[in-house]
């Protein structure tokens, strides 16, 4: 063969074989995510005895409201973001007031739920490997497994004469985590993406109601959380106490504005999230709307 010919062959074959050993991919490599503006935080949960990435994960950047009460301070989600199937999220929160406080929770392959993990955070940081249902200092499993089968709170929200859009979310109050005697009412995530933190009130709503109603149903951790100190992670003894936080919407105006729903259908029951809890509680009731 004429070696005009052969130089261009030998020119391509010579360069299909570099770029094979050097194993260039055609795909895109994936484009890195946007730097965070306000407090960002990432880490990977773990199951604590496996060591192997839980089966669902949560983690909800939470930042404290103005204070209505100098004993109470009550917390608002900034972001909630899911884990991936290795265990793994990355959150931002766009604002950066302080108190901020990491709220993660978690199913394994069983369907049952970690206790909670909470920390305080500050700044951007990378807190690597979390164990889920890990507690090394104080643990108050209360004879529970490193995991259990979480609580159900079902309700219904009713609106009168007209129809009211709002928000709901299940809060838990704990110690303050900044040393101050205050009570913080953090925002737990639901364990059911179905459940979301929203409600719209409507005919028929409820099925045991013809009136402007909506109904939430809470799948929640039936244990105390976990919280990071510099000791290593404690816990509290008991079940975790629930209340079911209403707020209407700022178009509409009912009285009262907002509602606490803390007690069961009885009135004196506390929403007390045991294992595999069934609890209906009270109604929450947005009258005068208008």
């Amino acid at each position: 063969m004429n070696s005009v010919f052969l130089k261009p062959i030998l020119f391509v074959y010579v360069l299909l074989v570099a770029i094979i050993g050097c194993g260039v991919s055609t795909t895109s490599p994936t484009p890195p995510k946007a730097q965070c503006s306000g407090i960002g935080v990432s880490g990977v949960l773990h199951d604590s005895l496996t060591n192997l990435p839980v089966a669902k994960g949560w983690a909800a950047l939470e930042t404290a409201q103005p204070a209505t009460s100098g004993s109470v301070v009550s917390f608002s989600l900034s972001q909630k973001v899911s884990s991936d199937a290795d265990g793994a999220f990355q959150g931002c929160s766009t604002t950066t007031s302080q108190p901020t406080v990491l709220v993660i929770v978690a199913l394994d392959t069983s369907g049952k739920a970690y206790p909670p993990f909470l920390e305080q955070i500050s700044k951007t940081t990378n807190l690597g490997t979390i164990p889920m249902g890990s507690c090394t200092v104080i643990c108050g499993f209360d004879n529970q497994e490193q995991s259990s089968v979480p609580a159900t709170i079902n309700g219904e929200i009713l609106s009168a004469p007209i129809a009211d859009d709002g928000l709901v979310s299940a809060e838990y109050p704990i110690k303050a985590l900044d040393g101050s005697s205050a009570i913080w009412m953090l925002n737990m995530p639901s364990l059911n993406d179905s459940q979301p933190q929203s409600f719209s009130t409507t005919e028929g709503g409820c099925s045991d109601r013809e009136q402007l109603c909506a109904p939430y149903s809470f799948l929640l951790p039936s244990q105390n959380a976990v919280v990071a100190s510099k000791g290593g992670n404690q816990q509290s003894t008991g079940a975790p106490v629930y209340s079911i936080f209403a707020q209407s919407d700022t178009s509409v105006t009912c009285s009262p504005s907002t509602f606490s729903a803390t007690f069961e259908k009885d009135g004196k029951t506390p929403l007390a999230g045991l294992p595999g809890a069934q609890i209906s509680a009270q109604d929450i009731s947005f009258t005068a709307c208008h």
